[in-house]
Parts: structure tokens; sequence; C-alpha cells
């Protein structure tokens, strides 16, 4: 396939165990990071730089891309916009 937002397999391990995340981009304190930085199981999502607790989307933070973790192996990679 030729688009490059797509990765079918982990370039790393050749495993095709791959989860997408966004990217977040905390607007108060200016951390980037995938999603689960900011609390895989919480109700409400923390940033992990400031410990603030995000609002809403587009008032204090935003998806700035996407990223895709390798279940086998841990790599991850960012995807091209």
């Amino acid at each position: 396939m030729n688009d490059r937002s797509f990765i079918e397999r982990c370039p790393a391990c050749n495993s095709t165990e791959l989860e997408r995340h966004v990217i977040v981009h905390h607007m108060i304190c200016a951390y980037v990071g995938p999603e689960y930085d900011f609390g895989r199981n919480s109700e409400r999502k923390h940033c992990p730089k400031c410990m603030r607790g995000l609002v809403a989307r587009g008032e204090d933070w935003e998806v700035v891309g996407t990223s895709v973790l390798c279940g086998q192996c841990g790599s991850e990679r960012i995807l091209p916009p």
C-alpha cells in the first residue's frame, strides 16, 4: 500500500500487533505526547507534566498527530500527516 500514513506491520519486529494513538498537545504547559501519557484508565485525563486535568478539546488541548505502538516490541512510530 502506498499510503504512508498506514502501517500494517511494525518496522522493527514485523509484528501486526499495532495500536494507534493520537498525539495530544496540552496548550497550558506545552507538553506533547501520546494520549496514553495522559492516563489510560482514569475517567478524567491529566497532563503528566503539569498534573492539571484536561478540560475540553480545543480549549486547553488539541490533537496534533497519530502514533503507532507495537504491542510486541514496544517500538513507536509517529505517522506523517
